[in-house]
């Protein structure tokens, strides 16, 4: 349900203004790698929520906590309301 989803790509700048999970790890490399690609379209990621595993942020994802830029092979983990 949220304003950006569906059938087009999401530009990275369109998430400016949202919420964001990511991992609770320390030195991720993914919220390393996300932080730096935000970073290059002009905003800090404004982190919400955090978790140690995909199928967490997933669900946060899923109950309208935040956004969460994921590697691929996150698809492969289907979660109802994320797409």
């Amino acid at each position: 349900s949220h304003r950006l989803a569906g059938d087009e790509p999401v530009r990275l700048a369109e998430l400016r203004d949202e919420d964001f999970v990511g991992y609770g790890v320390p030195d991720s490399v993914v919220d390393g790698a996300v932080t730096q690609a935000c970073l290059s379209a002009g905003f800090l990621p404004r982190r919400a929520h955090a978790a140690a595993q995909t199928s967490i942020l997933l669900t946060l994802v899923a109950a309208g906590l935040g956004v969460a830029v994921l590697p691929e092979s996150a698809l492969a983990l289907r979660v109802q309301g994320v797409q």
